[in-house]
């Protein structure tokens, strides 16, 4: 049986650069809807950036971030 619930947030090979250096890369991966999830990893792995970016607030310098459907850097234009 496949679970069809939809993708809260939704990453397609998002890659962010700050500063003229790679953060993270190759992030492809979904969290679905009403899961419970936890982000973990050491000191400078790129955790905050990643929810930055989720936000809209940095953007990507490759692939998408979806949140509920849309993409990151449109919820950001919906707050201003």
């Amino acid at each position: 049986m496949h679970d069809e619930t939809p993708a809260c947030i939704e990453f397609d090979d998002a890659c962010v650069k700050r500063g003229g250096h790679v953060i993270w890369q190759h992030g492809t991966f979904s969290i679905p809807q009403g899961s419970v999830t936890a982000i973990v990893g050491t000191n400078g792995a790129g955790k905050t950036t990643m929810m930055k970016a989720e936000l809209g607030l940095i953007p990507t310098a490759h692939g998408s971030i979806k949140v509920l459907g849309q993409r990151s850097e449109e919820h950001t234009s919906e707050l201003q």
